[in-house]
């Protein structure tokens, strides 16, 4: 399988959240420093000033690192659908990833190309239990300390995958192209439990469940018309955006 890594997002915001820790312990230990020195030499009102930037700097630090736990698990889920898809599919199969969406901005984790056609793939790394409703609704439900639970709503995957397809479908249109669009949702975390009710154009799948996928999907696009599409993907994104 082909590769090319388009944009790398979750991997710049993790390092950016690295880099402004780094700043900001710099940063405390020096206005701390400061702050004892002038209390001892002018003022004890020089510790209430210090008291409010220490918490201050700890409150921000707690925030950092939950966001970036945040990227951290968004990232290895994208791995580990890189991974499966180098394992299972043959050179014939194009992956563009983090390809860019204008609509909404973002992206969408896996474009493939190849001989079963264009297929959209979203990796999530959640935990617990994963619902989708009738409604369309869905919720993530987690046991903590001590058994108790905890559900919120999380933003809808579906929504996300319906848009990008939309997007894509509508790139290859303005080109005299039309053609279907698979877009599948890949839950990557191997102990999360998912329930879903049936979606209209879209699958939701485990990891686990990518290789059977494949192997029965009928191939029916050409090298030439896979190379057509690939150079009308490749050929929409803007200047600066390709990464390798």
């Amino acid at each position: 399988m082909r590769e090319f890594q388009i944009l790398n997002p979750l991997g710049e915001r993790l390092e950016g959240e690295r880099k402004a820790r780094r700043n900001w312990n710099l940063g405390g230990v020096g206005i701390l420093t400061f702050t004892v020195i002038m209390a001892l030499v002018m003022s004890p009102l020089f510790w209430i000033g210090g008291g409010v930037i220490f918490f201050t700097l700890i409150f921000m630090d707690l925030s950092s690192r939950k966001a970036a736990e945040v990227y951290r698990k968004g990232l290895e889920g994208e791995e580990a659908l890189k991974g499966k898809l180098k394992e299972i599919l043959s050179d014939k199969y194009v992956a563009l990833y983090n390809f860019p969406l204008e609509k909404g901005g973002g992206d969408i984790d896996c474009l493939l190309v190849g001989p079963g056609g264009v297929i959209l793939l979203d990796a999530k790394n959640y935990g617990g239990d994963i619902l989708c409703d009738h409604r369309g609704r869905w919720t993530q439900t987690v046991v903590g300390r001590g058994g108790r639970v905890h559900r919120w709503d999380i933003q809808s995957p579906s929504d996300q995958m319906r848009r990008a397809v939309f997007e894509i479908k509508d790139l290859f249109r303005k080109h005299g192209m039309d053609l279907w669009i698979e877009g599948i949702i890949v839950f990557t975390n191997p102990e999360t439990r998912v329930v879903t009710r049936k979606m209209r154009h879209l699958r939701v799948l485990r990891l686990g469940d990518i290789g059977k996928f494949f192997e029965e999907r009928r191939d029916f696009l050409s090298e030439k018309a896979s190379d057509k599409l690939l150079t009308c993907l490749l050929g929409s994104i803007k200047a600066g955006e390709r990464v390798s």
